[in-house]
């Protein structure tokens, strides 16, 4: 591998990290209306998150 081309995965590695940790700190505070979640709500999660699992897209 050439030095540059090492420069730009580097690069990459770096603004990858960003990124993630920029969406974890985003997360972790919720908007002040934001309280309990209807049954509704916890259905509808749960179903997407059982078609991810029946579709295979979860990683194993």
């Amino acid at each position: 591998m050439s030095e540059s081309s090492g420069r730009w995965v580097a690069r990459c590695g770096a603004a990858l990290c960003v990124a993630v940790s920029g969406a974890a700190g985003a997360t972790r505070q919720c908007p002040p209306g934001s309280g309990e979640k209807s049954t509704l709500f916890w259905a509808a999660g749960w179903s997407v998150f059982g078609l991810f699992l029946l579709l295979g897209l979860w990683p194993s």
